[in-house]
């Protein structure tokens, strides 16, 4: 019959336990097991959830495995026992800071509401032309006046940073994605973007060390967004002569000239740029 943690759980020390209580705590737990068993259980401790569930859900083991012998005999090549040391966290444990700086690491979790958030303002210039006209004396229209104004349109750029685990079917689903807009209504972080106002602009992608309870290696992983406000990513400036001759300068849709189905931006779900499902 084969090892199993189970039988390993029921020989947990008194001897080396400790606990770490609060926001990004840690627990750790120390068990004795026969020399030859080791590898093997320290190998089925690694990313394992703890032993007592019901008051640490979802804290895993993390890596390495502590070792240490126990009943070394005199002129014994080997010890007979080894106490293995597990030290165990909550998956998002890493949001804390351990410098105690306040410079937050990715959290380890496939949960996006879990990751970091960071917002940059930023503005889109636009030139305006036809339909405004000066305030002040000689009141022309701007055209006819010889000068330029520009607009700042406002715009964010955002981006969600974590640690989750991911395959080539993940990268699939990121790439599949990249330079398109919302088709749907976006919630992030409790703020709701309307379809088409939101733009993926891809992701940095670094592999670290581990893997998930699937076997999934992980990475650290950023999506980045463009996000618009007063108009959506397939509006674009009109303040041609021919439109504002009965219109007033506003934003406008852009299509293409032999579909009318196609957009300057094509759109897609963003559902799948969850990690859940990478």
């Amino acid at each position: 019959m084969g090892l199993a943690l189970s039988d390993l759980y029921s020989t947990r020390q008194v001897e080396g336990y400790s606990e770490n209580l609060g926001v990004g705590g840690s627990l750790t737990e120390v068990y004795k097991c026969d020399w030859e068993n080791r590898i093997t259980y320290s190998n089925l401790l690694r990313n394992a959830l703890v032993s007592d569930t019901v008051n640490y859900p979802s804290w895993r083991c993390g890596d390495p495995v502590g070792v240490k012998p126990v009943g070394w005999d005199e002129g014994e090549s080997v010890p007979a026992q080894v106490l293995l040391s597990a030290t165990y966290s909550s998956p998002d444990s890493a949001e804390n800071d351990s410098a105690g700086h306040g410079a937050a690491t990715a959290p380890r979790t496939s949960d996006l509401a879990k990751w970091h958030e960071r917002w940059e303002g930023g503005g889109e210039a636009v030139t305006v032309g036809t339909g405004f006209k000066w305030l002040s004396a000689p009141t022309d229209s701007i055209e006819k006046s010889g000068a330029s104004a520009v607009k700042i349109v406002p715009m964010t750029t955002l981006s969600l940073t974590g640690q989750t685990g991911l395959t080539t079917t993940g990268k699939g689903k990121i790439n599949a994605l990249i330079g398109k807009i919302n088709n749907g209504s976006v919630t992030i972080k409790g703020h709701s973007y309307g379809a088409w106002y939101l733009l993926f602009l891809g992701a940095d992608l670094d592999e670290a060390d581990g893997s998930d309870a699937g076997g999934k290696p992980y990475y650290n992983a950023t999506l980045k967004f463009a996000a618009t406000y007063d108009h959506n990513w397939n509006q674009f400036w009109r303040d041609d002569p021919a439109f504002t001759k009965d219109h007033p300068p506003e934003w406008d849709t852009l299509k293409d000239v032999s579909s009318s189905s196609k957009y300057v931006y094509s759109d897609g779900d963003f559902s799948n740029l969850n990690p859940s499902g990478w």
